[in-house]
């Protein structure tokens, strides 16, 4: 365990937050780390596309220039710490394609945060967070942002 890292990302700080574990985790243990986003829209055409260390599938859509450079700006941090990362790009159902690159990448582990709720809402996670856990074959670290 703790060999392969994916860290679900949606491009906001409160996803963001799982950095600092996921950093200090990947030192301790070497870990590689795969920070995926996935942009929820419609499916579009797809074309892989490889760019330095940057792995990612680009869409024909504006959206996905801004999340692939946000996705490097994190490959740098990581490689500024001296520690093995990639970044995959996807668009779609963010469920579906967070446990599909787990699956295509090997990950042993996902790290994901997940919105604090109160009363009812606490025994939902989130949608997303809620689906990986469900489908996912390996653990799950999760941080609840409050």
């Amino acid at each position: 365990m703790f060999k392969h890292v994916l860290v679900a990302l949606d491009g906001s700080r409160r996803a963001e937050a799982v950095f600092p574990y996921v950093l200090e985790l990947a030192q301790h243990t070497q870990a590689r780390v795969t920070f995926v986003c996935v942009d929820p829209r419609e499916a579009a055409p797809s074309r892989p596309v490889v760019r330095g260390n940057l792995a990612a599938v680009v869409v024909s859509q504006p959206a996905a220039v801004g999340s692939a450079e946000y996705l490097e700006r994190l490959l740098e941090k990581m490689h500024h710490f001296g520690l093995n990362a990639q970044t995959v790009l996807r668009q779609g159902d963010p469920v579906m394609e967070i446990l599909a690159v787990v699956q295509a990448i090997g990950a042993d582990t996902i790290a994901i945060t997940t919105n604090a709720r109160k009363g009812v809402d606490r025994l939902m996670l989130g949608s997303v967070a809620q689906g990986v856990l469900n489908g996912s074959r390996c653990p799950v670290l999760m941080l609840r942002i409050d």
